[in-house]
């Protein structure tokens, strides 16, 4: 079904209250950064919020798993950012001292296993306790063993330490290491090799782990919005009998015509899953990048555990055409406690999901000009939603320092 507007809702049947905005005192992380947004893809981990890559397009930036834990409020690493310690000889063509322009003075590239960079396509696994980035550039990291198992950088039993200025490791050894590739863990036949590497058809689209089907699934994206799949990473069911790798992803094709979703780049938070198989999206951007999307859906996730698109249930058509777009890709958090979604943004905005909505205004005192590229989650113990974003001035641009945007704020109810 669909509906044109709010006015198939009784007026005043919601109240949903506002929250109070804190301060936690403490930031994430920023070092190795290029930019104030500081970093674009996070996961949920144990209570924690934890991301791995940045806003940056280089190999020499922070590629560690940073953390915020807010039972103890505290931040950090829970895995370093691999880099050397050798000097950087500049204008050098000695195989030992070339590395990529950009390359900082007082470090070399020194990590075997994953690179660092924006709009990753990242997916904590909560059944494996591993973080898996299917990019082109990226790995698998198992937290068990505090290490990354598996990468896009080969390592070699004498690793190699820098980089040249097309990009590639400069060899200090030899002897690859056996079964240590991205693709020895996840089983990508071409097709899928392309969309999350070289073609980026999954760039800034939306990605999630869906715990209740035990599968990851990106949907759209694209550089120019124009990324026609949806991707599933789910167990392989030949493995171990005839498969060494233990999962698999997959891409479908997905037209419009048979998966008419609106939200369908720079979508990379815009959306919450709830009721085990469905999915709430909507905002960003349309197909190709033609228009902003308005609408709101409801997704029956289902089918895509085998493999298959999801289905549109419900569409809540220019549900967000009263609210203004946000400021770059903001994050929504479903709050359990009252099964609702929060949209983190210009303004904070609530969408009760029994009763089908509308979006309500439950902005707090405080909030000013509101916030851009907002990271969240919700914390169920504390009750609050944590999360982490530039505030915006009163022209709506992105005001502060980079520590000030990697803050950890909080929303109280």
């Amino acid at each position: 079904m669909s509906f044109s507007d709010s006015d198939g809702f009784p007026a005043g049947m919601h109240s949903l209250g506002l929250a109070t905005l804190g301060t936690t005192g403490v930031s994430m992380p920023t070092d190795g950064q290029d930019s104030w947004r500081a970093f674009d893809d996070v996961q949920v981990r144990k209570g924690m919020l934890i991301e791995q890559g940045g806003n940056n397009h280089g190999y020499e930036f922070n590629n560690g798993i940073r953390f915020y834990d807010p039972d103890s409020n505290t931040s950090g690493y829970l895995h370093p950012w691999e880099h050397g310690s050798a000097a950087y000889v500049p204008g050098s063509r000695e195989p030992d001292e070339v590395i990529i322009t950009s390359q900082p003075p007082d470090y070399v590239f020194k990590n075997e296993k994953v690179y660092t960079y924006d709009n990753t396509h990242q997916m904590y696994l909560a059944s494996e306790d591993k973080l898996v980035d299917l990019s082109g550039v990226g790995g698998v990291y198992d937290f068990a063993a505090a290490r990354w198992t598996h990468g896009s950088a080969p390592p070699f039993r004498t690793p190699a330490l820098r980089m040249n200025r097309a990009g590639n490791a400069v060899l200090a050894g030899s002897g690859r290491v056996p079964s240590t590739t991205k693709t020895d863990f996840v089983d990508m036949d071409a097709l899928a090799l392309s969309a999350w590497g070289a073609g980026a058809q999954f760039y800034d689209g939306f990605r999630a782990y869906v715990p209740a089907l035990d599968i990851g699934l990106w949907i759209g994206g694209g550089t120019g919005g124009g990324g026609a799949y949806v991707g599933v990473l789910r167990r392989n069911r030949d493995y171990p009998a005839s498969s060494t790798r233990p999962w698999i992803a997959r891409v479908r094709a997905a037209p419009e015509a048979a998966l008419p979703v609106g939200c369908w780049s720079r979508s990379i938070s815009n959306g919450v899953m709830f009721d085990d198989d469905k999915l709430f999206i909507g905002g960003g951007l349309r197909r190709h990048h033609t228009a902003v999307n308005q609408d709101c859906q409801i997704l029956d996730l289902a089918p895509c555990a085998e493999g298959n698109l999801p289905v549109v249930l419900t569409t809540f058509v220019d549900a967000l055409a009263a609210h203004g777009n946000d400021h770059g890709m903001c994050q929504w958090v479903l709050d359990t406690a009252r099964k609702r979604v929060i949209k983190l943004g210009r303004r904070l905005l609530a969408w009760p999901l029994d009763a089908g909505g509308p979006w309500e205004d439950i902005t707090p005192p405080g909030w000013r000009h509101g916030f851009g590229d907002t990271r969240g989650f919700y914390h169920a113990p504390h009750d609050r939603i944590y999360f982490k974003g530039p505030a915006l001035d009163g022209t709506g641009r992105t005001s502060g320092t980079t520590a000030q945007a990697n803050e950890v704020r909080y929303l109280e109810f």
